[in-house]
């Protein structure tokens, strides 16, 4: 039951070169920051990386949060915005501006 949680990983091109959405990218090179994947997928596409052409690097949870984000997060919370845990500063600024709005 547990396999089915999504994670957060980092996508790195395995293969020499690749042109992904008109921009070149070199072995090594992150091509995306988020993509959720199970980790039994995450596994499976590291162990051939020439399914996708990619690797898969687990985005480790920072535990610590700055001060700013604490306060983000209290203002949602205050205002009923629901937000995912891994959504980014500017992302939650966004959709606490837009409830504010109403």
């Amino acid at each position: 039951m547990g396999q089915n949680i999504k994670k957060m990983y980092k996508a790195i091109l395995a293969i020499d070169t690749s042109v992904i959405n008109g921009r070149k990218y070199i072995r090594g090179d992150v091509t995306s920051e988020s993509i959720p994947l199970n980790p039994s997928t995450a596994k499976r596409l590291n162990e051939n990386p020439y399914i996708t052409g990619m690797t898969y690097e687990l985005i480790e949870d920072n535990k610590e949060k700055t001060s700013e984000r604490i306060t983000l997060e209290k203002e949602a919370n205050d205002l009923n915005v629901k937000f995912r845990e891994n959504i980014g500063d500017e992302k939650l600024q966004e959709k606490i501006n837009k409830v504010k709005e109403i």
